[in-house]
């Protein structure tokens, strides 16, 4: 392991010893994953395909288990669908 790992990993075991100790758990990390709803973080439709996104993987995943859709065929309109 290369330094900057150990002192990471060593870190985080100091600070889960810690909350053992004192029954408490600390704050996270600064390297930890920003808040998706802090100014500047990520927006809501990097959370993940929306509603209707997933409703058309749905009926895509059913015509290509059918037999009417062929491999590429599905993986081309899944691209499209995730805006690939």
């Amino acid at each position: 392991m290369n330094k900057k790992r150990l002192q990471k990993v060593g870190s985080m075991l100091q600070t889960k010893m810690a909350e053992k100790q004192t029954g408490e758990t600390q704050p996270p990390p600064a390297t930890a994953t920003p808040d998706p709803s802090a100014p500047g973080g990520p927006s809501q439709e990097s959370a993940g395909p929306s509603h209707d996104a997933i409703e058309k993987l749905k009926d895509l995943g059913q015509l290509h288990d059918q037999g009417i859709l062929t491999d590429e065929e599905f993986s081309t309109q899944k691209a499209q669908v995730l805006g690939g």
